[in-house]
């Protein structure tokens, strides 16, 4: 855990600081009093955990990859050098992954993913480094298809539905004026689990259950427009 959270913590810097002229020279404390509305990009990139339980046994990590757009509505608060505040998050994904287990195959993706998160951050001069943690929602399909060598009546385990759980990170922001601003930010997501129930297709019972556990590291950067 303490190394995804370096992880985002260190990618959020280093992809900021990849864009040219991204750091203005340090100046007299910037205002980041009041609401704003984000657009950023990025990628994730994690596991999906499945446990198999019932006539099929057996446990599997299915690597999962993608891209990701977010739109984020939020609003600072500052006294002195230090920010708080809250946003909300709505990101489109295409973060898949498949992978064999126990003889058969399994497709997963997550397509869908909201967040409220609270903010504390420091600002000097125009940047302000923060910390951010709340709850996250998201929407996860998988397709777990194990049959026995002669079936009958196979059926997969079609999972389907919304899971939930904490999402925690860092970031940093740069004011490129008082209107608008530059932002990368690194998070880690855990959700929770779902569950599905198939068949082998096994003549004498071939029913099983299977239970897919998604967490990942997202990167992602973008422009914030303050009012």
């Amino acid at each position: 855990m303490r190394f995804r959270f370096r992880s985002a913590t260190s990618l959020a810097t280093v992809l900021l600081f990849l864009v040219p002229g991204a750091v203005a020279a340090q100046e007299a404390v910037h205002d980041w009093t009041g609401p704003y509305l984000g657009f950023t990009f990025g990628g994730a990139k994690g596991t999906t955990h499945f446990d198999l339980s019932g006539h099929v046994t057996n446990s599997s990590d299915i690597p999962v990859l993608g891209a990701s757009g977010t739109v984020t509505l939020g609003v600072n608060a500052q006294s002195g050098n230090f920010v708080y505040g809250i946003a909300g998050d709505g990101s489109l994904l295409t973060v898949k992954g498949n992978g064999d287990a126990a003889g058969g195959t399994i497709d997963t993706a997550l397509d869908q993913l909201f967040a409220l998160r609270g903010r504390l951050g420091l600002t000097t001069g125009n940047v302000l480094f923060f910390a951010t943690a709340g709850l996250a929602v998201g929407h996860e399909s998988f397709d777990s298809r194990i049959i026995n060598s002669t079936p009958t009546n196979p059926r997969d385990a079609l999972g389907n539905g919304y899971v939930y759980g904490p999402t925690y990170g860092a970031g940093v922001e740069v004011a490129l004026s008082d209107k608008v601003s530059l932002t990368a930010e690194g998070l880690v997501t855990n959700l929770s689990s779902l569950t599905a129930s198939g068949d082998t297709g096994k003549s004498s019972g071939g029913s099983y259950t299977a239970t897919a556990t998604h967490s990942d590291v997202t990167l992602r950067g973008g422009l914030n427009f303050h009012f």
